[in-house]
């Protein structure tokens, strides 16, 4: 029951990630994508203001250093992820994305030698199999490295959550999360001459984004304080469901090379996972 909680946490924040690709596509084929990420961000910090305001004094323990640092990983890992969202399929999004967990273990964890490297590794061979043997086109040399690029960043943005786990709680930190976004991507849609129209139907969209992408914060957040490896390992069932959200709304191949590598990744979660209490004080 202890290992439930962060699991549905984990599981949770990882279902609204896959659907966000699915409404940026949507959304960026009828407005300019910097502008975009300005509007989700306006949104989604009207919504959680009231958190803002109360936790007012608790944000300002947080020195100016820690939030520029945050603010320039969230730069980082919004626009390279918006960018390789834009010109990847989700399927492959997802599975680049999934190197995730195993990075993050290894550069977080504080003994190395307890990490559980064989259902690491089945997981990230999974991975593997999905990005080499995919069957869908649309592949680029930019889309892979800016997923790179915003997966490294992640990885420090995750590390920049776990250290303010003391100074805010986990809706404080999801709450907080959105002011510091909105200044991170300002300067993309500064340089790109503040462009603003777009069609009505791309609010939606856009207020959806706004509302649940901080409650996918909250979740991870949760996740992390409950059991860190979890959280981090439940981060390995986003190609899965990457590759079945691009199969229904974007009519992306399902072929063996998905068959194969969601096989792969399930077996090492479980495989992880069931090193639970030898490693619950990993990270």
């Amino acid at each position: 029951m202890l290992l439930l909680v962060p699991w549905l946490a984990g599981i949770g924040a990882v279902l609204i990630w896959v659907l966000i690709p699915a409404l940026i596509k949507i959304s960026a084929s009828q407005m300019d994508e910097t502008a975009l990420l300005v509007l989700r961000f306006v949104v989604s910090s009207l919504l959680y203001f009231p958190i803002l305001w109360r936790s007012l004094h608790k944000a300002k323990r947080i020195s100016r250093r820690n939030w520029c640092i945050g603010a320039l990983l969230l730069s980082a890992n919004f626009g390279l992820q918006t960018y390789a969202i834009l010109v990847t399929p989700i399927t492959l999004y997802g599975a680049i994305f999934a190197a995730g967990p195993i990075l993050t273990l290894i550069a977080f964890s504080q003994d190395r030698s307890r990490l559980p490297w064989i259902g690491m590794m089945l997981a990230s061979l999974g991975m593997i199999v999905m990005v080499g043997g995919s069957s869908n086109t649309g592949i680029t040399l930019f889309g892979v490295l800016a997923t790179l690029g915003g997966l490294i960043a992640w990885i420090g943005v995750t590390g920049w959550m776990m250290d303010r786990q003391n100074d805010l709680s986990a809706a404080e930190l999801s709450a907080w999360m959105q002011p510091a976004g909105l200044v991170s991507v300002l300067p993309f849609w500064l340089m790109r001459g503040t462009p603003h129209s777009f069609e009505n139907s791309a609010l939606i969209p856009v207020v959806v984004i706004g509302a649940v992408v901080p409650l996918s914060f909250y979740l991870f957040s949760t996740a992390l304080r409950r059991d860190a490896r979890i959280g981090i390992l439940s981060q390995y069932l986003e190609p899965l469901f990457a590759a079945a959200c691009g199969t229904m709304l974007f009519q992306e191949r399902w072929g063996l090379a998905e068959s194969v590598g969601t096989f792969l990744i399930l077996s090492g979660v479980w495989k992880s996972t069931s090193l639970a209490e030898s490693t619950e004080n990993l990270v």
